[in-house]
């Protein structure tokens, strides 16, 4: 996902899993902003700060 959930704007850097928004500074995991959007779109509220820290790392499976 593109659009950020917290100013709603399309400006973004990705990095890696990263995707740093330009406007407002939102820095978020992108599988959570994707998340979150979808939730959006669906009528439900949630603010931006929410993303951090809803994410875990993957586990290293050898």
């Amino acid at each position: 996902s593109s659009k950020c959930p917290r100013c709603r704007l399309k400006h973004v850097t990705l990095r890696g899993r990263l995707f740093k928004y330009q406007d407002c500074k939102l820095e978020a995991h992108r599988d959570g902003v994707g998340a979150v959007n979808i939730g959006l779109a669906q009528g439900a509220a949630f603010p931006g700060e929410v993303i951090n820290g809803a994410v875990a790392c993957p586990l290293e499976v050898s």
